[in-house]
């Protein structure tokens, strides 16, 4: 009885390895995605979703880290208060000599001094590179 199971053992840790195998295998069989190059951006919008820019140029994937970083901004709209320093998440574009942030909360800011920083965005379509702008 014994020697029985001990044939047994080995069977099932043979099958048991081979489905695994299989497994894996199946699962890597059409998930390898091909990442599209990554555009540098000083001017983007709509950042967190299908139609971000990048100077102009759609990109159906989306904008990514560290993006830009600006001085001396203040909320557009009626109500301005104390400048601050805004990273922009959403996007940043020139109006002119200032510059316009949209946070992660979707606030809008108009922004005088310094920038540091870009935008990553992917898949964009008919770029053209570009300068810092400011």
């Amino acid at each position: 009885m014994m020697f029985t199971a001990l044939k047994v053992v080995p069977s099932m840790f043979l099958i048991l390895q081979t489905l695994l195998a299989l497994l894996a295998t199946s699962l890597n069989i059409g998930m390898a995605k091909d990442i599209p190059p990554a555009s540098v951006c000083y001017s983007y919008s709509n950042s967190d979703n299908d139609r971000a820019t990048c100077h102009g140029a759609t990109c159906p994937d989306g904008c990514s880290w560290p993006f830009i970083t600006a001085q001396n901004c203040v909320p557009t709209g009626p109500t301005s208060s104390k400048s601050t320093t805004q990273t922009c998440h959403i996007g940043y574009w020139k109006d002119g000599t200032d510059g316009i942030c949209t946070n992660r909360l979707r606030e809008m800011y108009r922004c005088s001094g310094k920038t540091t920083g870009v935008a990553f965005c992917t898949g964009c379509k008919n770029y053209t590179s570009k300068k810092r702008i400011n």
